[in-house]
């Protein structure tokens, strides 16, 4: 079929070259169907270093605040004085990732815009997802965890607590929320810009949340606070931290919650996730095609284990 021009894309097999325009069209259309999905790889410092090849390392510096302000008046004839801020760097070892869709040119694929988006579509969330789901090994594997031993009662902090099984753990409090928020002040757990620590949880970790009295009058007042993607939105601010609710990678059942500050891990790329093309991916004579999505890339641990920057919390079995 000859290749015809609408709305800004090209079809028709004819137009697949391995470096084509076409496929340079598609990547960012897939990025744009999976971006709404990602959820941890939103929280994590980003480095791109084009030219590096799988077994390769990236290095991804971490940096925090200026510890002293200018509060000092400056006297003539004098320097501005420096100040110093902590820094910190991740070593990222990069790999090839990917995932391919096959269709059969019996269908003619490119004639349909339907068929087309489909295509984008599954590409891109299963991109994401799969990206995601890396990403959350980082949240994983805390050094810290937090029980609660029954509604109500005061937070226990320790390193032997990240495992999800446990009798007696019952919902999150206020006073559990004031408690783990001045531990992590108290370790100079770097904020967000927005001033926040962040909470991610899933559905019915979030319950115990919702269920907290300002917190709820916070929903009725801002109704149209959150995300507004598939899988994940912003379900309020409270006490210091913005509460993310998603299912995506997180148990259905258990109450887990993640709670960190910036700077809690690092992702590098390599070559970012890209659109393939295999034209004859049986060489049977162009009947079966082949689509992929490829990246070269890794996630790491930053300040992950570093004092509390980053807790889990486990507050229902």
């Amino acid at each position: 079929m000859a290749a015809y021009t609408n709305q800004g894309y090209v079809f028709g097999s004819g137009a697949l070259a391995a470096d084509s325009l076409v496929l340079k069209q598609w990547s960012p259309e897939v990025l744009r169907y999976g971006k709404d999905i990602l959820v941890f790889a939103n929280f994590l410092e980003s480095r791109t270093e084009l030219g590096k090849n799988k077994g390769d390392t990236v290095t991804v510096p971490i940096f925090g605040e200026m510890a002293a302000l200018g509060t000092t008046a400056l006297a003539e004839g004098t320097t501005i004085p420096y100040g110093t801020q902590d820094q910190d760097s991740v070593d990222i070892n990069i790999f090839e990732y990917g995932r391919a869709l096959s269709r059969p040119m019996a269908v003619d694929y490119f004639s349909n815009i339907a068929l087309q988006t489909q295509l984008l579509q599954s590409l891109g969330w299963n991109w994401a997802k799969s990206w995601d789901a890396l990403c959350l090994g980082v949240f994983n594997g805390a050094a810290h965890g937090v029980r609660t031993a029954a509604a109500g009662s005061l937070v226990a902090f320790g390193s032997n607590l990240t495992s999800a099984a446990g009798t007696g753990i019952g919902s999150i409090s206020e006073d559990n929320l004031d408690a783990i928020y001045l531990k992590m002040r108290q370790n100079k757990v770097p904020r967000f810009p927005d001033g926040y620590y962040r909470i991610v949880t899933n559905p019915v970790g979030a319950g115990d949340y919702k269920r907290m009295e300002n917190f709820e009058l916070l929903q009725i007042h801002n109704p149209s606070y959150g995300f507004g993607g598939l899988v994940s939105q912003r379900i309020g601010r409270y006490k210091g931290f913005e509460f993310v609710e998603t299912q995506e990678s997180l148990p259905v059942s258990n109450k887990v919650s993640y709670v960190f500050g910036a700077g809690v891990g690092a992702q590098a790329f390599g070559m970012p996730m890209d659109v393939r093309h295999e034209s004859d991916l049986d060489q049977d004579y162009g009947r079966h095609q082949g689509f992929a999505w490829y990246t070269i890339g890794g996630v790491g641990a930053a300040l992950r284990d570093k004092g509390t920057h980053l807790i889990v919390l486990r507050h229902g079995t």
